[in-house]
């Protein structure tokens, strides 16, 4: 199953390929986030360091991803990424937006 294949709701699919920001070019009148877009690193729990294109293979992350960070450090682009990149792969990605929801420990989430 393509991404194709799989009807998003029209504002959901705009939510996916904003990048966020306003971008002007001499050559191309809508600038999505796939133009724009290059692979961050993250550090682990253990402060290891990785490239967030690892995150790209499920089966290294596993069925569970939490992505944690400061305000505008990018985790809602990153995430808008691996979740067109999931639904390619025919996966089916979840995506919570916590800012409606009242926890007091990250692990609550899990």
């Amino acid at each position: 199953m393509s991404i194709q294949d799989i009807q998003l709701k029209q504002n959901f699919e705009a939510f996916l390929n904003d990048p966020g920001i306003q971008i002007n070019h001499p050559l191309k009148e809508n600038i999505l986030l796939d133009d724009i877009f290059i692979f961050p690193d993250l550090r682990l729990d253990t402060q290891k360091v990785i490239s967030s294109k690892e995150l790209l293979d499920i089966n290294k992350s596993g069925n569970k991803i939490l992505i944690s960070g400061s305000e505008d450090s990018g985790k809602t682009t990153l995430i808008k990424v691996l979740i067109k990149h999931y639904l390619k792969a025919g996966y089916y990605p979840l995506y919570i937006d916590t800012h409606s929801i009242q926890l007091m420990e990250t692990e609550d989430i899990l």
